[in-house]
């Protein structure tokens, strides 16, 4: 495997490296969508190019990238008790607060 940082195209065992480490059974599930595959595919390549060429280090690179794309997708998403204090904050400079149960 070429060790070149600044390489611009990726030999055929590059390839076959970044296939090995997108496949290991524990990072990538069956039932995650086309962008997370895509994504991580993508990350994989950028690491590479930027000069991670280590398999053991790839993979790590690619279970942080999963597990804050699988947090940033699972974070709860805005509450219908915000989003009327969002709409009111947007129409003038009034300042009203949400009533939130305690």
């Amino acid at each position: 495997m070429c060790s070149d940082s600044h390489q611009q195209y990726l030999t055929s065992s590059d390839m076959a490296m970044l296939e090995r480490v997108l496949a290991h059974p524990e990072l990538l599930k069956p039932t995650d969508g086309p962008a997370l595959q895509d994504g991580a595919a993508k990350y994989l390549i950028r690491k590479y190019q930027e000069g991670l060429t280590d398999e053991g280090e790839l993979t790590l690179a690619l279970d942080r990238y999963v597990r804050v794309w699988r947090a940033w997708w699972s974070r709860p998403q805005h509450s219908a008790k915000i989003l009327p204090f969002l709409a009111a904050a947007k129409a003038g400079p009034t300042h009203v607060m949400p009533d939130f149960p305690s």
